[in-house]
C-alpha cells in the first residue's frame, strides 16, 4: 500500500526494495561505542523473519551485497549505489534514471534526487496522511553546493534540519547520531563543552564545502589538540592522533556510493587541498604542562621590588603615623601586585 502511494504521488513507474542482514564494517571500527550498539537490548519483531522472506520472495526487492573486501555494508549503502548511479546520469545528460526513497537523517548527505515517504500522522491532525515533503529533494555534490543547516524552534527547544556536505560533517564529527548511537565529541566522556549550538555556529555561515571541511577540522583541532587517547568499544586503549580519529568518525557517518568506495577522511582532506597540519601525528608528545622555570632577568626583577619596599616604603614605617603608614602600605601592596609570576613557568611537552 505504502509503495503504491508513493507511486502515484511521485509518478514513480518502478521502485526496488533494498535489504541488509548481519553485522556490517562499521560495527569493526574504533568507535568509542559500539555502533547502533543501544539496539541490543531492543525486542525484535516476532514476525520479521517472515516478513523479510516475503518481501525478498514476492516483492522487487534484492539484499545488499558485501563491499570489495568482502565486509558486509548496510542496505542504506546498497541504496546509495542507485543513488549515485542516478546522480551520475543527472550530471551526464540531465535525467535521472535512480532516485533514492529514505526518510533518515544520513540520506540527504550524498548527491541525489530524494523522495521523503514521510507523512503527517496524529489522530486529530487535519493533514493526516499528506506528505510532509510532496516533492522530490535535489541534493547537489560538493562542486556546485556545500549544503546548508537550518535552526527550527519547536516548543522552546532547537531541532537542526540539514543536507549534503554540511549535513556529513554535523553527523560524522560535530553532532553525531543518536538513532545509529554514535557521537564522536560526547562519546569520549571527557568533558568536551561543545553541542548543537556550538556546531550550527561553526557550520552556518560557510559558504563552499571546502570552507565548511577546514572549519570544521579547525574546530576539532582546538577541542583535540594533543591527539586521543580513549578505550574503544572492544576495551581497547587508543592513543590516536585527531587524523585518525576523525577518520574513524568519517568512515561511520559517510554512506558508500559503490561497493568499490575506498574514500577515506584522508583522501577527502586531499581531494579538498584543505590544511591538516594541526590534525596530524599531534599525540607525539604529552599535553604540555606548567613547569617551573625561572629566567634570571625575571628574579631579578622580583629582587628589584623587594629591595624597593625594604628601602623605600619599610623604612621607618613604624615611627610614622597610622595615615601615612596607611599609604606606605598601599604602596607596597601595589608593587608586589605588580610581580608578573608567571613569567617563572614555561609549558613544556616532552616525547611519549
Amino acid at each position: 500500500m505504502k509503495l503504491k502511494q508513493i507511486r502515484q504521488q511521485f509518478g514513480i513507474p518502478r521502485i526496488k526494495v533494498v535489504l541488509g542482514q548481519g553485522d556490517n564494517f562499521r560495527h569493526e571500527l574504533d568507535q568509542a561505542k559500539l555502533y547502533k550498539g543501544q539496539r541490543t537490548a531492543t525486542s525484535r519483531p516476532l514476525i520479521l523473519k517472515d516478513i523479510r522472506k516475503w518481501v525478498l520472495e514476492e516483492l522487487d526487492s534484492e539484499m545488499a551485497a558485501p563491499r570489495y573486501d568482502g565486509k558486509n555494508v548496510e542496505a542504506d549503502d546498497w541504496v546509495e549505489y542507485y543513488g549515485n548511479l542516478g546522480y551520475l546520469s543527472y550530471r551526464k545528460t540531465g535525467k535521472f534514471n535512480y532516485l533514492v526513497i529514505a526518510s533518515d537523517k544520513d540520506a540527504k548527505n550524498n548527491p541525489k534526487l530524494l523522495v521523503d515517504p514521510d507523512t503527517h500522522s496524529g489522530e486529530n491532525n487535519p493533514l493526516r496522511g499528506k506528505y510532509k515533503f510532496p516533492q522530490a529533494m535535489l541534493i547537489e555534490a560538493t562542486d556546485r553546493s556545500a549544503g546548508d543547516i537550518e535552526m527550527v524552534m519547536k516548543s522552546n527547544k532547537a531541532d537542526f534540519k540539514f543536507y549534503g556536505f554540511k549535513g556529513l560533517l554535523w553527523q560524522a564529527f560535530l553532532s553525531g547520531d543518536g538513532a545509529d548511537n554514535y557521537n564522536m565529541l560526547t562519546h569520549l566522556e571527557q568533558g568536551l563543552k561543545f553541542g548543537d549550538q556550538s556546531a550550527y555556529k561553526v557550520l552556518k555561515p560557510c559558504k563552499t564545502a571546502k570552507e565548511a571541511l577546514q572549519a570544521t577540522i579547525d574546530t576539532v583541532a582546538g577541542l583535540l589538540p594533543h591527539g586521543v587517547q580513549y578505550t574503544n568499544h572492544k576495551g581497547e586503549d587508543l592513543d590516536v592522533d585527531t587524523m585518525t580519529f576523525m577518520n574513524t568518525y568519517f568512515l561511520t557517518a559517510y554512506m558508500m556510493r559503490s561497493e568499490n568506495d575506498r574514500m577515506d577522511f584522508y583522501k577527502l582532506c586531499e581531494a579538498m587541498k584543505v590544511d591538516t597540519s594541526k590534525i596530524v601525528k599531534n599525540n607525539l608528545l604529552t599535553p604540555p604542562k606548567r613547569v617551573f622555570e625561572p629566567k634570571e632577568k625575571d628574579v631579578l626583577d622580583i629582587k628589584n621590588v623587594v629591595d624597593s619596599i625594604l628601602s623605600e616604603n619599610l623604612k621607618g614605617l613604624k615611627s610614622k603615623k597610622k595615615a601615612d603608614a596607611a599609604e606606605e602600605i598601599d604602596q607596597m601592596v601595589e608593587k608586589i601586585k605588580s610581580l608578573d609570576w608567571d613569567k617563572l613557568y614555561t609549558m613544556r611537552q616532552e616525547k611519549k
